[in-house]
């Protein structure tokens, strides 16, 4: 029986620097049980993505990792007990800086866990060539206005146009990507209608569409299509499946609500903001630092911050328990007397 097709888009492999050590072994595990069964189809156009991007994403994720600062304000160096803990700080600070320099040389050197993942998948995918025909393919598409494609950028359209010339007709592939250019406006989980029925008419089969590995590799058609291949590994696989979470953290997505937020005109799109931030959470200390900012200096947050869901937001931050985490300790100071005071009056109502 044939190979189950996977296609992994650039964005989905640079996610994996997001996961947790103990996710990504796991989804190295699957790659080895699952070698007979499934094969990676990525388009030369992937790799040559991948390692542009690389570093600018670890750039991104080194500038958020949490800070230990170097100054405190005198509020804090006047309390009794900081003189005794101040040395330990220090030492902390230094023992920090030794790990983050450490991860930051592996990084260089390519010997992250992530890094030896990717490697893995590049090692045992089906590359596609990008030829002369693709290209003019794809440039024509893009100039045309067809999907996928970002404004000034045919990296998509190369893409796709790769998988539709390289692929055999009549195989269906399990697609992964988190790009809003293969998507669905009305549906962000789906394919762009458009996309979706050119597969269908020029490849007779089906694309299987998904935002994150997480939710591709638990897809009950994907284990449908392991269990008629009878996969040897099977219920090691299904048990390993129960525990990985590989879900991508949209940055882009957080960060642009959080401007929006900061931007803020009216309160009404103040309402309308808080109640798309409420559906994530983790955030990182830049993140809440700009959330706090949005409170302290626009009126049109904090005018209402005490209406129930803009002060359930901001108190579930719970920005008190890590203030000596950022730079701006004042501002973060400000937000947290905002707060305080806010649920000082709604108590009294």
């Amino acid at each position: 029986m044939e190979k189950i097709n996977i296609f992994i888009d650039t964005n989905i492999l640079l996610s994996l620097y997001d996961a947790s050590s103990n996710n990504l072994s796991i989804f190295k595990q699957l790659l080895e049980l699952m070698e007979d069964e499934i094969q990676v189809l990525l388009p030369e156009q992937v790799k040559n993505e991948f390692y542009r991007n690389r570093e600018n994403r670890l750039s991104i994720i080194f500038s958020n990792l949490p800070l230990i600062p170097k100054a405190f304000p005198n509020v804090i160096k006047d309390n009794e007990e900081f003189e005794e803990i101040s040395q330990e700080i220090a030492t902390v600070a230094s023992s920090y800086q030794k790990i983050v320099r450490s991860i930051k040389e592996s990084a260089s050197k390519e010997e992250l866990l992530a890094d030896k993942v990717i490697k893995e998948v590049f090692d045992k995918a089906i590359w596609l060539n990008v030829d002369d025909k693709i290209i003019k393919r794809a440039k024509r598409r893009y100039d045309v206005g067809n999907p996928p494609g970002k404004k000034g950028s045919y990296g998509d359209a190369i893409i796709w146009e790769t998988l539709l010339s390289k692929i055999e007709k009549g195989q269906d592939i399990f697609f992964a990507s988190n790009d809003n250019d293969y998507s669905s406006q009305l549906d962000k989980n789906k394919i762009n209608s458009y996309l979706g029925t050119e597969w269908e008419n020029k490849m007779k089969s089906t694309l299987f569409f998904f935002k994150d590995l997480d939710k591709l590799l638990k897809d009950e058609q994907f284990k449908n299509e392991l269990d008629k291949r009878e996969t040897k590994n099977s219920e090691e696989i299904s048990k390993l499946l129960e525990d990985i979470d590989l879900k991508i953290i949209d940055e882009e997505n957080r960060n642009n609500l959080i401007n929006n937020l900061k931007q803020s005109n009216s309160f009404a799109e103040t309402h309308g903001l808080i109640n798309s931030l409420r559906k994530h959470s983790n955030w990182t200390y830049r993140q809440k630092e700009a959330l706090a900012e949005a409170l302290v200096l626009n009126s049109q947050v904090n005018a209402i911050i005490e209406d129930d869901d803009v002060f359930e937001f901001y108190n579930n931050l719970k920005l008190v328990n890590t203030v000596f985490d950022f730079e701006n300790i004042d501002l973060i100071f400000e937000s947290i007397k905002l707060i305080d005071e806010a649920a000082q009056r709604r108590a009294d109502k």
